[in-house]
């Protein structure tokens, strides 16, 4: 009986001591290397979404500057536009003065007889 108590006791042994080994050695490391592809999936994905958002921040100022850009080479033409008519306005203002200053002129020129 002795000896069926020492073996089973052996044996209780042996077992507890493979279910640490197994609990320790095999099931923890493959349970913290789920946790840490986990967590890298997880990061790969926050970056994923960081970048995009940057990008999308970047196409809006770009898309933004391009408006502006847009909206002063309009603002530049308008006021190349107004200049140039201002000054053919202008000029043609001046030579139907000048005309009929000239017409007034030649109404008053008194010819002599020779």
């Amino acid at each position: 009986m002795d000896k069926l108590l020492k073996f089973a006791i052996v044996v209780a042994v042996l077992l507890a001591g493979g279910g640490v080994f197994y609990h320790y050695v095999i099931f923890l490391p493959k349970v913290e290397r789920t946790k840490q592809e986990q967590i890298t999936e997880e990061n790969r994905i926050k970056q994923v979404q960081i970048d995009e958002a940057k990008r999308a921040a970047e196409s809006e100022r770009q898309e933004a500057a391009r408006k502006d850009l847009a909206k002063q080479v309009g603002y530049e033409q308008c006021l190349q536009t107004a200049r140039v008519n201002y000054a053919a306005n202008w000029a043609t203002a001046c030579k139907l003065e000048h005309r009929s200053s000239l017409s007034l002129a030649s109404n008053f020129i008194v010819k002599l007889p020779i």
